[in-house]
């Protein structure tokens, strides 16, 4: 009976070593598991950072240099703008001053009796310093149409000022969000940041700068 009991109880502690046995294994399956997982974040981490650096780099300097070239630019046409202004106003006061002695001329013309025959003999006179009447008139025609091509000239070149005073103060506005801390900016997929840094890291023009910068920033 003592022998049965014996053999009862090593049967019974062989079977609880298994058991453990199997759950040991187990339990270092798991661990191993673990362990490949965290390898695989932390070597996710490292491409994550190193994408998250050079982006940040490439695109700062990036940002700056089309901050200054569109600093440039928009202060070349305000003072273009500001000479066509004052060019205007100065066409604007002979135009004043022309059209102020034609209106005295003709209210002459309609006060005459003979405004028919004043009329038709008026450009074998010459009048205002020598200047006859048909080129009194092409000059006031000529004056017109130049003042007219000025102000569209001038239309545009706010238009074009109002245009880059936007994508100035969006540049700016995106440099800011660059400087801060990386811990405060949203992570990305690996693939998707290997394709903003295709498409983004070097670009070739102005337009496409904006463009890329604008993108990178709606996907992060």
């Amino acid at each position: 009976m003592d022998m049965d009991k014996i053999l009862s109880d090593m049967r019974q502690h062989i079977s609880n070593l298994q058991d453990k046995l199997h759950v040991a294994n187990s339990a270092v399956s798991k661990g191993q598991i673990v362990n490949e997982k965290i390898t695989l974040m932390k070597e996710y981490q490292d491409k994550i950072a190193s994408l998250n650096s050079c982006w940040r780099a490439r695109n700062r300097t990036q940002l700056v240099h089309n901050l200054q070239q569109e600093s440039r630019q928009i202060i070349a046409l305000e003072e273009e703008n500001r000479q066509l202004r004052f060019a205007l106003k100065e066409m604007e006061d002979g135009l004043h001053l022309i059209m102020n002695d034609y209106r005295k001329m003709f209210s002459g013309f309609m006060r005459g009796e003979e405004l028919a025959e004043l009329a038709n003999a008026q450009h074998k006179k010459v009048f205002l310093a020598g200047v006859s009447y048909e080129q009194y008139f092409g000059i006031a025609r000529a004056a017109e149409k130049f003042m007219a091509i000025s102000e569209n000239k001038v239309a545009e070149d706010d238009q074009v000022i109002t245009q880059l005073k936007l994508e100035n103060q969006t540049l700016r506005a995106l440099f800011h969000g660059f400087s801060l801390p990386s811990t405060k900016q949203p992570q990305i997929s690996t693939s998707k940041m290997q394709q903003n840094c295709l498409n983004n890291c070097d670009p070739s023009s102005n337009g496409d700068n904006l463009k890329a910068v604008k993108k990178a920033t709606e996907m992060n």
